[in-house]
């Protein structure tokens, strides 16, 4: 989890926890829509143990916006001076409904790579529009993040990509009109039984304004994001539902 998500840093997006009728100020180790990992001084609370809940208060110093989430602890535990909280976050629907067309967002996700297979609002897969030498064709996307892509190709498709040749790639943006195009160099591919995986990295010496496309391309991957999540947290609510049928294992 160190390894994979970015630390959130305190003068973006600060987190108290109340303890009783104290307000204890803590340091984020990770964040997610789904839980949180904190740490605080050893001494600063006495008797929390797993099970507990517990009131969360986000601040987004430079949106200036406070957020307000209520968790229950899974784990915690004392390294040297400090005790490590991990909370899971109960109230998702509402959290999720606060991020709606926030920055904010952002810090609910730090990982280094905002990956994800995007879908349309009908769920149906996003395509990619392929362009080199002679040839032009639309594609699969199989997965996108701020630094470049991949697409599905059907092992019965002959078609080779060129490894050095320059590739002008265009998605549609889902929140602009004007879809997102840079130029891309192939990465690799491999062989995923049913299909190819062929993989893409921003070419940054060929991409005019290279700085905007990855930041168009992390917003438009946090939007498709935040839409999965959204889809699987009515779907989990649905069947915790009163009355629901059991899942099938």
């Amino acid at each position: 989890m160190e390894a994979y998500r970015v630390r959130v840093r305190r003068e973006d997006l600060t987190l108290r926890w109340r303890v009783g009728s104290l307000l204890v100020e803590a340091e984020i180790l990770s964040l997610s829509v789904e839980e949180v990992t904190f740490a605080v001084p050893a001494d600063a609370v006495t008797s929390v143990a797993a099970g507990d809940s517990c009131p969360l208060f986000f601040h987004d110093v430079r949106q200036n916006r406070h957020i307000e989430v209520v968790g229950l602890i899974t784990a915690c535990q004392c390294v040297e001076e400090e005790l490590r909280v991990q909370v899971r976050l109960c109230n998702r629907e509402q959290l999720l409904e606060s991020l709606q067309d926030s920055e904010t967002w952002r810090h609910f996700n730090r990982r280094r790579t905002f990956r994800i297979q995007p879908r349309s609002a009908s769920f149906q897969p996003i395509q990619v529009h392929l362009k080199w030498g002679g040839f032009e064709g639309r594609f699969v996307l199989h997965d996108v993040s701020e630094g470049g892509l991949a697409i599905r190709i059907a092992n019965r498709d002959g078609i080779e990509i060129p490894e050095e040749r320059a590739i002008r790639v265009q998605i549609e943006d889902p929140l602009e009109a004007e879809p997102i195009e840079f130029v891309a160099r192939k990465l690799h591919e491999a062989n995923m039984g049913s299909h190819r995986r062929v993989g893409f990295v921003i070419d940054a010496l060929r991409t005019v304004h290279r700085a905007q496309v990855e930041d168009r391309l992390a917003r438009a991957v946090l939007h498709w994001q935040r839409h999965a999540i959204q889809a699987r947290a009515q779907i989990e609510t649905f069947h915790e539902s009163p009355g629901t049928p059991p899942r099938q294992a």
